[in-house]
């Protein structure tokens, strides 16, 4: 009787962590850094500049909470919701060895991605997405820069 029930409960204890999907990132957000110096409007202050024609470095943000389940990050960039035109890859979890423009630097839970550099647009759409070593992927998190 014993056996049986230290089977059930190992065998539970393992449906457990075989269905566990790695938490979504938290705290995602892309910043955008211009490759030059921004001409701003002397005459008047307040106007915003335009950016036109002017290319951006953009990094992603965010925040995990796991560091030992994730395999894989898998992020895209577009101008429309699920929009993938400008970016559409996946990196190797806290594989630092990517080629330039790209870069990953991961400190504790925070990690920054440098996704590459693109021509500035008014709208930005992100999304992020974790992998976990099951294949189970976390929800997905959108965020949109304009």
């Amino acid at each position: 009787m014993k056996i049986l029930i230290s089977t059930i409960v190992l065998n539970i204890l393992m449906l457990s962590l075989i269905q566990a999907q790695v938490s979504a990132p938290e705290n995602f957000f892309l910043g955008l850094e211009p490759m030059e110096e921004i001409a701003m409007d002397e005459t008047d202050p307040s106007a915003e500049p335009d950016l036109t024609g002017i290319d951006h470095k953009i990094i992603a943000y965010l925040t995990v909470n796991d560091t030992l389940n994730i395999t894989n990050i898998y992020i895209s960039l577009g101008t429309t919701e699920g929009g993938t035109e400008f970016y559409d890859s996946s990196f190797v979890f806290d594989n630092t060895e990517i080629t330039e423009p790209q870069e990953y630097v991961r400190n504790g839970y925070d990690i920054r991605i440098t996704i590459g550099i693109f021509e500035w647009n008014p709208l930005f759409y992100s999304e992020i997405k974790l992998e976990d070593n099951n294949g189970q992927f976390s929800e997905t998190v959108t965020y949109i820069a304009n």
